[in-house]
């Protein structure tokens, strides 16, 4: 069998497994009283991927309000999930990710947050709430995303989130920009976008699925998102754009310039320089995987030192 073949298959059965289960959580937290928005690799299988065995997943990504966040931890656990990563700070880590019989759930109460970028990111949760669209299945609707809340999201988590850059999530936006071509509000999703400072995320993710996957996005509508020539300049030389940063393989230091020249505001690229120079005890911890208290200042105090010699290392 040719390996695409087979790992469509492996994906397409994971998949319906993973459906299943997403199916029965919303639907217990439906019994509850609880509203979730679905999110992420399950809303896109079943709204923008023709064949669900096309999009890989991990895990069912799921947004309640954070009102609700002590009752959909109770029906997770009810449920039989036991948490493998619990918040250890309602307002540093809104999160709770949860496990059974090898299936996870990943219960947010923000969609997007970031120790990095505190104060600076401010994404409408009421406006993300009150812009949802019912999602379709056969055993009833769910909630998800509306299609230009679905974009910013998207580009947020694949610049900001996790494995920076990972070519599927470009393939997310692809395939939502293709899905969406005729309907896709672009003067809402640019106001969106500057409501929660991430115009030059999208500007930036929209010119790479354009170069690299041919993504249907208007010339006069890339235009509108896009930085200044000075920024773009810069991008090119730290994220290699716009190549896909996974291909081009590009390293720590100069995915976390990058980052920095993605914010919107002037002040607010220098405020991420600098905690990207001189990080918090919470990133440091995570970061570095310290086991031990003491440890923290020790890697506080060199990281800054390693950051100038990655820097100028990967920047020659």
């Amino acid at each position: 069998m040719p390996t695409f073949t087979a790992s469509r298959l492996e994906t397409w059965a994971r998949n319906v497994v993973l459906t299943d289960r997403w199916l029965e959580i919303t639907r217990l937290l439906s019994r509850a009283g609880i509203d979730c928005l679905t999110h992420k690799g399950m809303a896109l299988i079943h709204t923008v991927y023709p064949d669900p065995g096309l999009r890989p997943m991990a895990d069912v990504d799921l947004l309640v309000r954070a009102d609700d966040a002590g009752g959909a931890a109770r029906v997770l656990r009810d449920a039989g999930y036991c948490a493998v990563e619990a918040p250890n700070d309602g307002r540093r880590r809104p999160y709770l990710v949860a496990e059974r019989d090898g299936i996870t759930i990943d219960l947010h109460w923000h969609l997007a947050h970031y120790s990095r970028f505190d104060g600076i990111v401010a994404v409408d949760h009421d406006g993300v709430w009150r812009r949802a669209r019912p999602l379709a299945t056969p055993a009833g609707d769910r909630l998800t995303l509306s299609a230009e809340d679905t974009l910013l999201h998207v580009a947020l988590h694949l610049t900001l989130g996790s494995e920076f850059g990972r070519l599927v999530w470009f393939s997310d936006v692809d395939a939502l920009v293709r899905a969406y071509a005729d309907t896709l509000d672009w003067d809402l999703a640019l106001s969106e976008a500057t409501r929660w400072r991430v115009r030059v995320i999208v500007g930036y993710v929209l010119d790479v699925a354009r170069a690299a996957l041919g993504s249907p996005v208007p010339d006069s509508v890339a235009r509108r998102f896009r930085p200044d020539a000075g920024r773009r300049a810069a991008l090119r030389t730290c994220l290699a754009a716009p190549c896909p940063p996974s291909v081009a393989r590009i390293g720590d230091s100069r995915v976390y310039l990058g980052e920095t020249l993605l914010m919107d505001r002037g002040r607010d690229v220098a405020r991420v320089f600098g905690r990207s120079v001189f990080p918090s005890s919470e990133w440091t911890r995570s970061h570095y995987e310290v086991a031990r208290a003491w440890q923290v200042p020790v890697f506080r105090l060199l990281h800054p030192f390693r950051f100038c010699y990655l820097a100028a290392k990967h920047l020659r």
